[in-house]
């Protein structure tokens, strides 16, 4: 089966599509795995990131 080949939207993506099509020529889509998405890291909690709501300040900041 041949792949088809990407052409350049713009005059700046011409690295990109020259590797997408340099791997879609020397593999069948059957041989690339797709890829896994990526799943976000949870912080650890801290007090910061904690349930509980933030104080908000007492005296508002006098401007000059």
């Amino acid at each position: 089966m041949d792949n088809p080949l990407r052409y350049q939207m713009t005059e700046y993506d011409c690295g990109p599509t020259s590797m997408l099509n340099a791997v879609s020529y020397l593999f069948r889509r059957e041989e690339i795995p797709p890829e896994k998405p990526i799943e976000p890291e949870t912080p650890p909690e801290t007090p910061e990131t904690s349930a509980e709501p933030a104080q908000e300040p007492t005296e508002t900041p006098a401007w000059p």
